[in-house]
């Protein structure tokens, strides 16, 4: 096992000792993190990646070692622990293997035989990391054939997508939140040829924009304050597998530099390091806005969207599939409440019929907030969220009236255009009538006297409590 940019966390009372076993380490090219206390070690773990982790068994003081032994794993912590005495027994260090360490050396240390230890340490935790990883793989597995739609323009899409995966260009998922961008990149990499290696998301929008570029390529130890060791990025770990950049077109113009460096050049550099780091892994990115045009605005640089966007699948939105409608709404019943659980018919036409802004995550959601409510085994119309009521009939059909005029014919299109502008802006920004009026181009009190006209209430669309 090549010890070169192995981190160890050694955890002794005796700072003679862990000076020693610092050069010893870093003489065979390992990065050192040394503690005294174990309470600080096991905080230390908490928040970083080590790959061994050495521990002295009498610690006077706070946590002892076998206490900390029985820390570590309770934590599921992936990585071996060596315990170390110079006071106990034999039988005391069997104790400790008994609890879940690896192994155990004697003060004075041989370290010849340390060596091997922690050779064989670092074999193992490599090896239960596998493991794990496999097992992550195993249930979360996700295959086209349980991507769910039978629609024609959901049936293209998914045959399009089965045949991107078979290839390892880099691709762009487009479609609007919620319509299920990351189960389709998910199914595509598990379905490639790189379904055996890590799939590692990274939502570019939901992270503070000083912190992104540490989580994406990574940090050395002293990079900036609170660096306190080497950190690696989502693109080392999604190393021989796939990354997937969800909201990629939030990147800040400077990142997007060192992210094209990654594409092309299939490097990436640490923050706070001078020697790039090569990384083999396909990229899938995925939007919901319209990148051609943030290149256009000067938001996205034209160079990195040629490099992301080698081929384009576009989810449709489920208002534009119906007919999946049902069947998505069954596999949400089944997966929250179980088989004995059904939808009556005209709960089943309301979900038809409503809009679903939120696509295929406001489905689920609004299963969720039936099952919570009922009392039988049966979704009735009911026991769903008031807004799926205020969408608009797909097709508009005049009244059966000899009577109806052009005048008239004239005013119930405009009222129910109207009336539909106004219930889609409201379901848009959830109720919040200044943002309302402003998508709509009209001013608040503006936007009341319509809500009155139409007998419209704004608190129907805000989020249930």
């Amino acid at each position: 096992m090549e010890l070169k940019d192995k981190t160890i966390l050694v955890v002794d009372d005796e700072e003679s000792f862990l000076s020693l076993m610092r050069r010893f380490l870093e003489k065979k090219g390992c990065e050192v993190r040394a503690e005294q206390l174990a309470d600080l070690a096991l905080d230390f773990l908490k928040d970083n990646h080590v790959d061994l982790i050495m521990a002295d068994l009498r610690m006077p003081g706070g946590m002892d070692g076998m206490e900390f032994v029985r820390a570590v794993k309770e934590m599921k912590y992936p990585a071996e622990v060596v315990v170390m005495t110079g006071h106990g027994t034999v039988e005391t260090a069997v104790e400790a293997i008994k609890i879940g360490a690896f192994d155990f050396v004697e003060k004075p240390v041989d370290f010849d035989r340390l060596s091997v230890i922690i050779n064989n340490a670092l074999d193992s935790g490599q090896l239960k990391c596998r493991i794990a990883f496999l097992e992550n793989k195993i249930k979360g597995y996700v295959e086209f054939d349980s991507v769910i739609g039978v629609s024609d323009r959901f049936i293209e899409t998914k045959k399009l997508a089965e045949r991107i995966a078979r290839t390892e260009v880099n691709l762009l998922i487009s479609g609007e939140s919620g319509c299920g961008k990351e189960v389709f990149a998910r199914a595509i990499h598990n379905a490639g040829p790189r379904g055996e290696g890590p799939l590692v998301a990274i939502n570019c929008g939901a992270i503070a924009e000083n912190l992104l570029e540490s989580e994406m390529f990574g940090h050395e130890k002293g990079a900036f304050t609170g660096a306190v060791s080497r950190r690696i990025g989502h693109f080392e770990h999604a190393d021989g597998g796939t990354i997937f950049l969800d909201e990629v077109s939030e990147l800040p113009l400077s990142l997007q530099v060192k992210l094209l460096r990654a594409v092309q050049e299939k490097e990436i550099m640490r923050v706070g390091s001078s020697r790039p780091v090569k990384v083999d892994c396909r990229i899938i990115s995925a939007s919901n806005k319209n990148l051609e045009q943030a290149v256009a605005d000067n938001l996205f640089r034209e160079d990195l969207y040629y490099r992301l966007n080698v081929i384009e699948l576009k989810i449709p939105p489920l208002r534009e599939r119906a007919d999946d409608v049902p069947l998505l709404a069954a596999h949400f019943v089944r997966k929250h409440a179980g088989e004995d659980v059904k939808i009556d018919r005209a709960a089943s036409e309301a979900l038809q019929n409503y809009y679903w802004p939120g696509n295929v995550r406001e489905l689920e959601n609004a299963i969720q907030h039936a099952i919570a409510l009922m009392n039988d085994p049966v979704i009735t119309a009911d026991l769903l969220p008031k807004r799926v009521f205020c969408s608009q009939p797909k097709n508009f059909a005049p009244p059966e009236t000899d009577a109806f005029t052009l005048k008239n014919a004239q005013d119930s299109v405009v009222g129910d255009f109207e009336k539909s502008f106004i219930v889609d802006a409201l379901r848009r920004n959830y109720g919040n009538i200044v943002k309302s009026a402003s998508d709509m181009g009209i001013t608040r009190q503006t936007l009341h006297k319509m809500l009155k006209k139409h007998d419209i209430n704004a608190k129907d669309f805000k989020p249930e409590s």
